[in-house]
């Protein structure tokens, strides 16, 4: 540490100061936004990934508000370097917490991978802590290309999850700008680092602010274009999906959540449910029906030969998107079976691989 560049002087501190509170502020009401949601919507099932945004983003807050104030108010050198590594340390805590969340219903490479990496560094971190507080802040920065690479992972799951299903419209723009937007953070923090500040002076720690915002803003871009976090969950909350043919008979079922249906007869109901209703209210229905049975769902996509339905916990717009592009397809292989099907159902066995494409 240099303890002559601190606390910050010059004809550069106030715009450095003011940029910096802001990019505190705006992280801490990205907390504030994910608490709200996760408050709002109560189901744990719900709330992963809103709960491990909210850790990251609030640990990443409080880290710039210590930061803030060690740099532009400590003088005492050893009090700022305890107090930057007091800000390192619960941004270190809070992406294990980041990363524990998501991993905790998404497997990438093995179960708990990063989240044990995590947790073996941290602890070879604190222990430095004791030896050595400024050691302590470079072992500190060993833990970005770890955070790094568990997202490169995140990211290719984002990818395959929501483009290559066709989820969302254009996602592939909005994934480069989360990206693009992430990837000017880690820059930008990078160079407002001692080290950085060190060789470039505090010009740099002014681009760093300024790639940080530039970063903040393209991920409120990417936020504010995709859908609820619970989008992405879709899997978690799928039950069942069946389709049934125009004359009342059923062509094929599949059950995802086996533990659900068998503490639960709502399938049992929900067919006689749907069969009814196919008749009764559907036989003039062009769109897809969302029907809610005390608190599951039923989302009904009618197809030219075929209905397809979808027994889930939430109703979801991706889940919607699913099943029309299941019906499309069976109807596409099979057209000319189904237009005048006599009722063989081994011809059409074929469709579980269509829903294993489709729905896994």
């Amino acid at each position: 540490m240099s303890p002559d560049l601190y606390p910050i002087t010059g004809s550069l501190r106030d715009i450095l100061f003011l940029m910096e509170c802001i990019i505190a502020f705006i992280f801490l009401e990205f907390a504030i936004i994910f608490y709200i949601r996760i408050k709002n919507k109560g189901k744990e099932l719900k709330v992963l990934q809103e709960k491990s945004y909210f850790w990251v983003f609030f640990g990443y807050s409080l880290r710039w508000i210590i930061t803030i104030i060690a740099d532009y108010q400590i003088y005492d050198s050893y009090l700022r370097i305890l107090m930057i590594n007091i800000g390192y340390t619960i941004l270190i805590i809070s992406s294990l917490f980041f990363i524990y969340i998501i991993e905790k219903y998404k497997i990438f490479v093995k179960q708990f991978l990063f989240t044990k990496i995590f947790i073996i560094m941290i602890v070879g971190y604190i222990c430095i802590l004791f030896i050595s507080l400024e050691y302590a802040t470079l072992i500190s920065h060993l833990f970005w290309p770890i955070f790094i690479i568990f997202f490169v992972f995140y990211f290719k799951y984002m990818y395959s999850d929501l483009y290559k299903k066709g989820l969302i419209a254009d996602f592939k723009y909005k994934f480069l700008e989360f990206c693009l937007g992430f990837f000017l953070i880690v820059v930008g923090y990078q160079l407002t680092l001692t080290s950085m500040i060190i060789v470039f002076g505090l010009i740099g720690r002014l681009y760093g602010d300024i790639l940080q915002l530039i970063g903040i803003f393209l991920i409120f871009l990417f936020y504010i274009s995709i859908p609820s976090f619970s989008e992405f969950d879709w899997q978690e909350k799928i039950c069942s999906v069946l389709i049934i043919h125009n004359s009342g008979l059923f062509i094929y079922e599949r059950i995802f959540d086996e533990h659900n249906v068998n503490n639960n007869e709502f399938i049992v109901s929900g067919r006689i449910t749907i069969v009814k209703m196919l008749f009764e209210k559907i036989t003039k229905q062009k769109e897809a029906l969302i029907i809610d049975q005390g608190g599951q769902i039923i989302i009904v996509q009618p197809g030219r030969f075929i209905y397809g339905a979808v027994i889930c916990e939430e109703n979801l717009k991706s889940l919607q998107i699913l099943l029309k592009k299941f019906i499309e397809k069976i109807e596409s292989i099979y057209y000319n079976i189904l237009k005048n099907w006599d009722g063989d159902m081994k011809i059409l066995r074929p469709i579980d691989d269509i829903a294993k494409e489709i729905f896994y």
